[in-house]
């Protein structure tokens, strides 16, 4: 749990937080890196925890979050191969 709150809050807010100060500041560039790279971590972050669910339909039986978390079928949905997640594995 502790490394959830570390990517939703230091990884993506502090990084959506500064997306603001260079969008005030007239720095679109970095205002749309921030905005990107915030999102991603507050989504990382929000996998892990269990009351979101998000690999509960993925698991045998349907219901278990976390045993759905490491099914091929969930690595597919990034379009990450399944021989790559098995030799993550290992």
């Amino acid at each position: 749990m502790v490394r959830s709150t570390v990517m939703i809050f230091f990884g993506g807010m502090v990084q959506i937080i500064a997306a603001v100060g260079e969008w005030l500041i007239g720095n679109t560039f970095s205002m749309c890196l921030f905005f990107t790279y915030g999102t991603f971590w507050i989504v990382a972050g929000t996998q892990l925890i269990p009351w979101f669910a998000v690999g509960a339909e993925y698991s045998d039986p349907v219901g278990q979050t976390f045993a759905g978390t490491v099914t091929p079928s969930y690595y597919a949905t990034f379009g990450e191969s399944t021989e790559w997640s098995r030799r993550a594995e290992d």
